[in-house]
């Protein structure tokens, strides 16, 4: 299917669902800090499974809508993906919750339901 504004409205409830998981999680396992991340195992599994959900879908997005999410579009997506994928540098738990931070914040989530706004408003067909 080509990229398109319909197709981003359920890109972006897939991402936004992720995202609140991803936040549930944090809660659940009570790793709301660097430390307390670093010491569960399971917390990181499965916010890795997460962000390697979000980062497929994001290459679903319209140029637009990718470059509209900040937490995405500033590549850190790429490396964080990758490390987490391939193991290229190993897994750096530092960089992993830092970009787990950024994509539970409030300003993440505007970002997407923002988007989301736009594209339903704007969508064709």
């Amino acid at each position: 299917m080509s990229k398109s504004l319909s197709r981003d409205v359920q890109v972006l409830q897939k991402i936004l669902k992720y995202l609140n998981k991803m936040s549930q999680k944090i809660r659940q396992y009570n790793c709301s800090s660097l430390y307390s991340f670093s010491q569960s195992e399971d917390c990181r599994d499965v916010c890795s499974f997460y962000i390697l959900q979000i980062s497929e879908l994001s290459k679903m997005l319209t140029k637009d809508s990718y470059n509209s999410l900040p937490f995405l579009c500033n590549g850190s997506i790429i490396a964080v993906r990758n490390m987490i994928a391939h193991d290229y540098v190993g897994l750096q738990i530092p960089m992993l919750y830092s970009f787990v931070a950024s994509c539970i914040t409030s300003q993440s989530y505007k970002a997407v339901k923002d988007r989301l706004k736009y594209c339903l408003a704007n969508k064709r067909g």
